[in-house]
């Protein structure tokens, strides 16, 4: 170790202090005064003296569902960390510094869940959490008509195989209007509004006809194809809300329709009529489970059997807010 002799030091304490007397020798004082300096970094890195960089520390988070099973796919945050659990329901982290932290893991179908726990320096540490299935319960469904603009078609089709359709274009809250109806695959009729001017054709022959006839018309047929969406979305917000309603409603599934994320339900009914007829109906509904749309149907297929007669119809719902870019022909 390096020391000063008490007359070194008084030298070096003189040429600091009394600057009028003699002369110093500089080169002696800039050695005397870095091991003054190394003296001082001896002393503070010496064990008793000062303080050591913190250790980190690992920290592995388990995360299983109720049945003790690894979970993968699980989003976890602390603090500054995040990471996403593996096959093995485990996700690492390092380099963690000592302090208090609160765990959150999240995943798509299953509750939030979340732990609090004290990190010491230099540790590993294992943390296990537990997620619980959420309970899902279908939506209600929402009135889609309220919207700016949508494309609606729908098809009815007899156990005899005719089938009937109709094609609307709703835009612009009703400014702009098309419409038209077909037997197979034959258009018999087609309607556009555009402001307040209306034109309809027959058999191909257009003609211009009062606005305020055409409106009452096109409004006729919008309220024919919701009068069947009504008794769907009735039946069906009514089996969903009202416990040991007629009709059951059960889940089968999720997929993407008419270009939307859905979920498909199927909702069932027997019923006796008055005369003793027995009569089955069911409808396969798909809602909207994501994004501005959610809660809208996009599809609805409603079968209806009495006797040897079946009757399906088919309603496709979709185009929400775009414009339809409607022009009079």
């Amino acid at each position: 170790m390096f020391f000063l002799s008490d007359d070194e030091f008084g030298k070096l304490k003189k040429c600091f202090t009394i600057k009028t007397r003699g002369r110093c020798d500089v080169k002696k004082i800039i050695v005397l005064a870095l091991a003054i300096v190394l003296l001082a970094g001896l002393s503070v890195g010496c064990g008793g003296g000062g303080e050591t960089q913190p250790k980190t520390s690992t920290i592995t988070v388990s995360v299983f569902d109720e049945g003790g099973s690894a979970l993968s796919g699980v989003f976890l945050v602390m603090g500054d960390h995040s990471g996403e659990t593996g096959d093995s329901g485990k996700c690492i982290f390092d380099d963690v510094e000592s302090a208090s932290y609160t765990i959150y893991a999240s995943k798509d179908g299953y509750e939030d869940e979340s732990e609090s726990i004290a990190v010491s320096a230099g540790e590993s540490k294992t943390v296990s959490l537990t997620l619980k299935k959420v309970e899902e319960t279908a939506e209600t469904l929402k009135n889609y008509s309220t919207e700016k603009s949508y494309k609606l078609e729908l098809e009815g089709k007899s156990g005899s195989g005719k089938i009937s359709k109709i094609i609307i274009l709703y835009d612009d809250y009703g400014k702009s209007q098309y419409l038209a109806t077909y037997e197979g695959d034959k258009k018999e009729f087609e309607l556009y509004i555009v402001d307040d001017k209306a034109k309809v054709s027959t058999d191909g022959e257009w003609m211009d006809i009062p606005f305020e006839s055409v409106e009452m018309l096109a409004a006729t047929y919008r309220g024919l194809v919701e009068y069947t969406w009504k008794g769907v979305e009735e039946s069906y917000n009514k089996s969903v809300t009202i416990p040991g309603f007629s009709y059951t409603v059960e889940e089968v599934g999720r997929e993407t329709v008419n270009g939307y994320p859905a979920t498909k339900y199927h909702m069932s009914v027997i019923a006796t009529s008055e005369e003793g007829k027995k009569m089955e109906s069911s409808s396969d509904v798909w809602i909207i489970n994501s994004g501005p749309y959610k809660g809208y149907p996009t599809r609805i297929v409603a079968t209806t059997k009495s006797g040897d007669e079946t009757v399906t119809t088919t309603m496709n719902i979709s185009d929400f807010g775009k414009d339809m870019g409607i022009q009079m022909p």
